[in-house]
């Protein structure tokens, strides 16, 4: 097939029925290393619960029960890096239930659909997918959300050799150490997410869009935030707080706030419940206090005509330049949390090595 393939995913095939339980079971046994098989556990009762209660606020306070529970999982121990995948996870849990929750209530006509224990599982597990899926997935998707994950992973590995290589006063130099814990940060996550969401476009024929695009093309802050980074945390807040707030005609820039504070809370969750010590609190609030302010900052100089008159080309060159230059500046209030104390956010021991920075 070329790549150009747009034939929708045949998932009820009876060959792809055989093939499915196979990648079905590696995936699981994969993910459950990876997310750890506690958070793997609360999922599937989860689905079992949106899939067999009957629908009424009963079921959504046994959903929010549960999701609280999974949040807390982390105080039963485990290594660093189980905490911080159960940490990971719980917040996913929390925004998706909680969207779930209210779009089906609020919306007499998705209220009537009821899913099968696949399609629940599915989308509490990834972060970007969606019930009822916005688009049947083709083939043409799935490879090139494939590729996409295998350069990342490539160039994951490059930057990974790139730490042992690089002179010593190079390493240790403030700007370089923060420029390459960003790509690491990154290029972790996103490869591993739509590796995910491959097999999950495969196992269920939904399409899986992607999580991030391409942020180290943004412009400004608010181009960051707003449109490259993080896109499930982007659409939940841009839901359930910008366009209420909108609505209420309160002010664009307390919305910000708003959202920079629940961001921030979510962060300091992660920290505090993977370190389970004090000792790097607050850190992450600070930093996004600091974007949050730039965004605003950023947006007042763009309505009084800041680039006015400077030509097209050299303003998006020179916007991407300073943009990047200022989130390494800042990175190290983001980062040293993972990277110091006894958190490590890593692939593996080569990656932990290279990675100790701060």
């Amino acid at each position: 097939m070329e790549i150009g393939d747009t034939r929708i995913i045949d998932c009820e095939h009876p060959l792809r029925r055989v093939s499915n339980v196979m990648i079905g079971v590696f995936f699981f046994l994969f993910a459950g290393y990876f997310y750890s098989l506690w958070m793997m556990g609360v999922t599937i009762l989860l689905s079992i619960g949106m899939v067999y209660l009957p629908p009424g606020k009963y079921k959504n306070l046994t959903l929010q029960i549960g999701t609280a529970c999974s949040m807390l999982l982390p105080l039963l121990g485990g290594s660093v890096m189980e905490r911080i995948r159960m940490t990971g996870h719980g917040i996913v849990l929390l925004l998706k239930v909680w969207d779930f929750i209210v779009e089906h209530r609020d919306n007499p006509e998705k209220k009537e659909i009821r899913y099968n224990l696949k399609q629940m599982f599915f989308y509490f597990f990834h972060p970007m997918s969606d019930l009822p899926p916005r688009k049947l997935a083709t083939f043409n998707d799935i490879k090139i959300t494939l590729k996409d994950s295998i350069i990342k992973f490539v160039v994951l590995g490059c930057f990974v050799l790139m730490g042992y290589v690089v002179p010593t006063f190079i390493a240790e130099f403030y700007l370089f150490k923060s420029f390459l814990g960003l790509v690491y940060f990154y290029l972790t996550i996103d490869a591993l997410i739509q590796f995910d969401g491959v097999v999950i476009m495969w196992l269920t024929g939904w399409y899986v869009p992607p999580m991030f695009h391409y942020p180290f093309l943004s412009q400004s802050p608010r181009d960051f935030w707003g449109r490259r980074w993080n896109m499930m945390v982007h659409n939940f807040v841009h839901k359930h707080f910008f366009l209420p707030m909108k609505k209420a005609v309160l002010p664009s820039i307390l919305s910000v706030i708003c959202i920079g504070l629940f961001t921030s809370v979510l962060h300091e969750y992660v920290v505090l419940f993977s370190a389970m010590s004090f000792e790097q609190f607050g850190q992450m609030s600070i930093f996004f206090l600091i974007h949050v302010f730039a965004t605003i900052i950023q947006v007042i100089l763009f309505k009084i005509g800041f680039w006015k008159g400077v030509p097209l080309t050299f303003h998006k060159v020179f916007n991407i330049m300073l943009h990047s230059l200022w989130f390494i500046v800042t990175a190290p209030l983001f980062l040293r949390p993972f990277f110091s104390s006894e958190i490590t956010l890593v692939v593996n021991e080569v990656l932990q090595k290279s990675v100790n920075l701060f």
